[in-house]
């Protein structure tokens, strides 16, 4: 394993299933204004930074912030149907442990954890 809880080094994706994430994160984030697309690398890095920033300044009791801050996690759950299924499987436990981080904080009305699982 990374020492950042990410898959474990020796793990190389097949160009087929580098591709198929490509196109999945892409099918669900359509890219960004500046035309340069996410990575799942980077939709993992962001929401793990939102629940550090959470863990060290709390939670915002503002709808709109918090919506804002927890993007990334809402394309998470979308993409993760479609990445290829040993992705899924070496990825879900960095997903998990972020998750779990995650899960103390309180959250604003309607914002429902469980739809993500």
């Amino acid at each position: 394993m990374t020492g950042d809880g990410g898959p474990p080094d020796d793990f190389v994706p097949s160009a087929e299933e580098y591709e198929a994430v490509r196109a999945a994160v892409g099918v669900v984030t359509g890219g960004q204004a500046d035309g340069r697309a996410p990575t799942l690398n980077s939709l993992l890095a962001e929401w793990n930074d939102v629940v550090a920033e959470l863990e060290t300044d709390g939670c915002s009791d503002c709808r709109p912030e918090y919506d804002f801050d927890v993007w990334c996690r809402h394309l998470l759950a979308r993409v993760w149907p479609l990445l290829p299924p040993r992705i899924r499987a070496l990825r879900q436990p960095e997903l998990d442990r972020i998750d779990e981080r995650f899960r103390p904080f309180p959250k604003p009305v309607a914002v429902v954890v469980s739809t993500w699982d």
